[in-house]
């Protein structure tokens, strides 16, 4: 059975480890998009490290994702995330539209003609593009 939201499933399984109160979040199938948007998370402090897993190093039977959330002072950094853009309704914004999430203290991720960008990096190139998600901390 196909995955309608890989994405969007990726973010579910980091939420339901950090409501378990567990820092590492285990065999997320491997895409070029989650990765890119997994760097961005590190960037921002919102991951401390995530590996990649060959199909030959991991257990299953395609190539795979390790996380390691971050924790400070014993509460997770990512307090939650939200799916803006899915899969049926796109929602993309232009440079001098890019959304500030909680008056900046959170984060939006973008898709952009540069690549995957947070909303800081993307105002300061002057891009816009496709919102994929906010992230409240």
């Amino acid at each position: 059975m196909s995955m309608q939201d890989p994405i969007a499933d990726m973010f579910t399984r980091i939420m339901n480890i950090k409501a378990r109160n567990r820092t590492e979040v285990k065999d997320i199938p491997m895409s070029k998009e989650k990765v890119a948007i997994l760097e961005v998370m590190q960037k921002c402090g919102y991951v401390d490290s995530f590996q990649t897993l060959t199909k030959e190093e991991s257990e299953k039977s395609y190539p795979t994702i390790t996380v390691h959330l971050r924790k400070v002072d014993g509460q997770f950094s990512i307090d939650r995330i939200k799916r803006v853009s899915k899969t049926s309704n796109r929602k993309t914004v232009k440079n001098t539209n890019i959304p500030r999430v909680m008056g900046g203290l959170g984060t939006a991720i973008l898709h952009t003609s540069s690549g995957v960008l947070s909303c800081h990096e993307a105002r300061s190139a002057g891009v816009g593009g496709e919102v994929i998600c906010y992230i409240y901390s």
